[in-house]
């Protein structure tokens, strides 16, 4: 409870110090929203495909706040369904603080459009990673809020229907799940499969 009150009043004061500092510049806004959100699905990629991959869930601190969630919930998917909001949100709130500790020293420190900028993109970029898995959690229920159904169909949300292919043999692709927007950019590429070469690693899925 402690980390997320702090990772709120971090949040609260990032935000009260970009409102009160961008001005005329209001409009970077737009491309720092736009970028954060593309950021976000390449970080819930990135973590969900190291929790699936790499390590144990025994490992102290990251095995039981990360690899083992993703691991059980590749065995019952549906698992995620029955969290309440902050065991569904906490580590990806708790992740943020460090970052956003960062941005209010560096709006502070380092004044201009350019940290600006910089700033709002990382302060966003934290605020979506946080309900990275409650938008994940709407892509497996049985019947979310209808407001994020739209969402989903518009593939602003992560889509059940793209999401589902993360769940189908070989189990390992489509790892984005904030959006879904980077998944199929990143299999034509074989991003995940040259990671796991130059990790050394064989990249056998968890499923």
């Amino acid at each position: 409870m402690v980390g997320l009150l702090l990772y709120t009043a971090l949040a609260a004061c990032n935000l009260y110090v970009i409102a009160t500092r961008i001005g005329t510049m209001w409009w970077l806004l737009i491309p720092s929203a736009l970028l954060a959100w593309v950021l976000a699905d390449f970080v819930s990629g990135l973590v969900h495909w190291a929790g699936d991959t790499l390590g144990n869930p025994n490992i102290p601190i990251l095995g039981p706040g990360i690899i083992r969630p993703f691991r059980e919930h590749h065995l019952d998917q549906k698992a995620i369904c029955h969290h309440d909001m902050i065991e569904t949100n906490a580590a990806s709130a708790f992740a943020g603080i460090p970052i956003l500790a960062l941005c209010l020293l560096m709006t502070h420190a380092l004044p201009g459009a350019f940290f600006l900028f910089a700033a709002s993109v990382m302060v966003l970029l934290c605020l979506f990673s946080s309900f990275t898995n409650q938008i994940h959690k709407w892509a497996h229920a049985d019947a979310p809020p209808k407001w994020v159904v739209q969402l989903q169909e518009w593939r602003i949300f992560l889509n059940p229907v793209h999401h589902k292919k993360h769940h189908t043999f070989p189990f390992n692709n489509h790892y984005c799940i904030t959006n879904g927007w980077l998944n199929d950019f990143l299999c034509k590429v074989s991003f995940f499969r040259h990671l796991e070469k130059a990790l050394g690693h064989t990249g056998k899925p968890t499923e």
